[in-house]
């Protein structure tokens, strides 16, 4: 199936397509923990309030944007930490926002707003040609936004057809998981 196709077909379904790096004012451990849990949480001090009217900061307006997307069609997409060291791809399905009570790196507990993959797994060393572009992809990107959606790539810069690409070679290696309950 050709890039094209593939992200035609994902698009199809509503979904959105979003890369996002957990980056939040949390504990190393706690972004690991929560990346390889399929989480992706934002921090702007926002808490619960999702509504782009209300922020000051494009970066703060486009996340809740995005956000409300993923929530309202469901998102493919892959969740990484700062230094790719764990990167998981899954899908969300609507309504996948959550709230996350979590405690900083200050120790203080903040409210974190997110979302949950329904289905998603770790990516497997990059020797694989697939997570080679996706982490190509990823590497191209880190100067953007913590959530966002990538744009096209192209033969020499891979893009947003190398999360659906990975989502569909994790579900043949059977590697996809659902969360824990």
């Amino acid at each position: 199936m050709s890039d094209q196709n593939i992200i035609k077909s994902f698009s199809d379904e509503g979904a959105t397509i979003v890369l996002h790096r957990n980056n939040p004012d949390l504990p190393q451990s706690t972004c690991r923990e929560l990346t390889q849990n399929g989480i992706g949480v934002v921090d702007f001090g926002m808490g619960t309030n999702l509504d782009p009217d209300e922020s000051d900061d494009a970066a703060e307006t486009r996340t809740k944007n995005t956000l409300r997307r993923i929530s309202a069609g469901g998102a493919y997409g892959a969740i990484h930490m700062r230094n790719r060291e764990v990167v998981v791809v899954g899908y969300a399905s609507p309504r996948a926002i959550r709230f996350f009570e979590l405690e900083n790196v200050n120790g203080e507990k903040r409210t974190y707003p997110g979302f949950q993959f329904e289905r998603f797994g770790e990516v497997p060393d990059r020797a694989d040609e697939v997570f080679e572009r996706l982490d190509t992809a990823i590497k191209n990107r880190l100067n953007k936004p913590t959530l966002y959606e990538p744009d096209e790539g192209t033969p020499d810069r891979p893009g947003i057809e190398t999360i659906p690409e990975a989502f569909i070679e994790l579900d043949k290696m059977g590697r996809l998981r659902r969360p824990i309950k």
